[in-house]
């Protein structure tokens, strides 16, 4: 695949939409997307509150509110973490194994779905219209779901 987002100096701005069954309603947060010189991604949440997470090779850092906490990468949502670098910054998926995948195509554009059955169940939905990535969608088990839309800054 070899969409990707709109870029502008260096980072990519994003609306999220988390659904977890212990929130009640939906979550919406936004930012932007930045990668490191050593090709860690940052997410920079902007609303509705402040923090920044670095996604390492195996370690999330979060700082929020003056405190920082770093934290291995849970098993399952690894494959999302470095599909979605990969996506943003069109870097490589080289450290993932072959996934199952489907791609469709409409008049209105594309999507493609990846199955994380062997990472832990699940899918990874990217949509987007010709060379363009629109967003991705991480699909759980136990209806979880996380939404990222990537929108002009």
């Amino acid at each position: 695949m070899r969409a990707e987002p709109i870029s502008v100096d260096g980072s990519v701005a994003y609306v999220e939409t988390i659904v977890h069954p212990a929130f009640g309603t939906a979550v919406q947060n936004g930012g932007v997307f930045v990668l490191t010189r050593d090709k860690s991604l940052v997410r920079r949440q902007i609303t509705p509150k402040a923090e920044e997470m670095t996604i390492g090779a195996k370690t999330i850092t979060i700082q929020r509110d003056g405190t920082e906490i770093t934290r291995a990468i849970p098993k399952r949502m690894h494959a999302f973490f470095t599909i979605l670098q990969a996506a943003v910054f069109n870097q490589g998926i080289s450290e993932l194994p072959p996934l199952p995948h489907k791609i469709t195509s409409t008049s209105t554009g594309w999507t493609a779905r990846i199955s994380l059955r062997q990472n832990g169940g699940g899918s990874i939905v990217f949509s987007g219209c010709g060379e363009t990535l629109q967003a991705i969608d991480l699909e759980m088990a136990g209806n979880q779901n996380r939404q990222i839309r990537f929108v002009s800054q």
